[in-house]
């Protein structure tokens, strides 16, 4: 039988939880809820189709194939789980970029799809704390300064920016 403490610090950890509107790190197995056009967040909307209502987008390590970053999305309440994203100071981590629609298939990502990729400084972040590159799906993000700041991946079509991200804190160290 638990104790009482152990009852309690569990009750304290699940209200902590729910007051921060999210549960768990990353992509849940469960079925997602299917919306209707009308239920779509106009922000998850593409041509042609909808990203996740849950999950949209996700940074998978290369090297290991551990998802380092997941946007977990609460409409107008959006943030990255599993925050900050460290870098090493003159090193580098370099991901794959998953965007995932309303079905949880692979949206592609890549300069021949209809689809890219685009990965960037927020406006107040120092231009010298990082260096990014991206080709098609692949995102390397190199340390160049010690320092935070934050980076927002953007899906481009033709273009034209049809998914910002909420800011993902950065820290090169």
């Amino acid at each position: 039988m638990p104790s009482r403490r152990g009852v309690l610090a569990g009750a304290l950890g699940a209200a902590t939880a729910t007051l921060a509107g999210c549960v768990g790190d990353g992509r849940q197995d469960g079925d997602e809820p299917t919306e209707t056009e009308e239920e779509i967040h106009p922000d998850l909307r593409l041509d042609g189709t909808a990203l996740s209502s849950n999950f949209p987008v996700e940074l998978v390590e290369v090297e290991s194939g551990d998802r380092a970053l997941v946007v977990h999305w609460h409409g107008d309440n959006r943030h990255w789980h599993m925050q900050p994203l460290e870098l090493p100071l003159d090193g580098s981590r370099s991901f794959r970029a998953v965007a995932v629609d309303r079905d949880r298939d692979e949206i592609p990502l890549g300069d021949d799809e209809t689809y890219q990729l685009a990965v960037g400084r927020g406006e107040e972040t120092s231009a010298d704390l990082v260096d990014v590159e991206v080709v098609d799906d692949l995102v390397t993000i190199y340390g160049r300064s010690a320092g935070e700041g934050q980076l927002f991946v953007r899906i481009m079509q033709d273009g034209e920016r049809v998914f910002l991200s909420p800011p993902i804190r950065t820290v090169v160290s």
